[in-house]
């Protein structure tokens, strides 16, 4: 099996007291820490991607929404009619509409 890649860097005195509390405390390795702490940072980057990406996906189907409301009652501004749909019954594969 190949080594994995070593990853260092240097880090401020105050967050290397914090690792070091951290590791006594827990008794996890440094290596553990680190890796842990980098998983859960780029998922959370990644993540905030895909909620970046979710909301532009929110803004333009609103954009549509508002734009079909328009095309169909005109005046956005006024409430829409609330209108009662019929009753729908099932019998064996086949739907029936009721009054």
């Amino acid at each position: 099996m190949a080594p994995s890649p070593l990853f260092a860097a240097r880090i401020p005195a105050d967050l290397n007291d914090r690792v070091g509390a951290h590791i006594e405390q827990t008794g996890a390795s440094k290596a553990e820490l680190l890796i842990e702490a980098l998983e859960v940072y780029l998922n959370r980057l990644e993540g905030g991607a895909e909620v970046a990406a979710l909301r532009q996906q929110v803004i333009e189907l609103e954009a549509r929404f508002t734009a079909l409301e328009e095309a169909v009652i005109g005046d956005v501004g006024q409430p829409l009619a609330v209108v009662e749909m019929p009753r729908v019954r099932k019998v064996g594969a086949l739907q029936y509409g009721q009054s």
